[in-house]
């Protein structure tokens, strides 16, 4: 699915597109990838994606995840105090 959004974002294809590619990544977001999505939004300057809304509403049962206890503390700062 990040490919899919790289490539529309590098060919310039319209922001309708981009934005729907947007809203299905989003749509497919759960506690074990969130993280994964997050990273790419901030990477690709998506606000959409580098939305930290689901990650605060699911602080607690993403803590217990392994991917949230790889973060560095940067990572950890960024999410947390955006």
């Amino acid at each position: 699915m990040f490919e899919i959004y790289s490539a529309v974002r590098m060919f310039g294809v319209t922001q309708e597109i981009q934005l729907e590619c947007e809203n299905f990544i989003t749509s497919t977001r759960t506690v074990e990838n969130c993280l994964n999505i997050w990273r790419f939004g901030r990477k690709k300057k998506s606000q959409h994606l580098s939305d930290i809304s689901f990650i605060l509403s699911n602080f607690t049962e993403l803590a217990c995840t392994s991917e949230f206890l790889n973060l560095t503390s940067e990572e950890v700062r960024k999410a947390v105090y955006h």
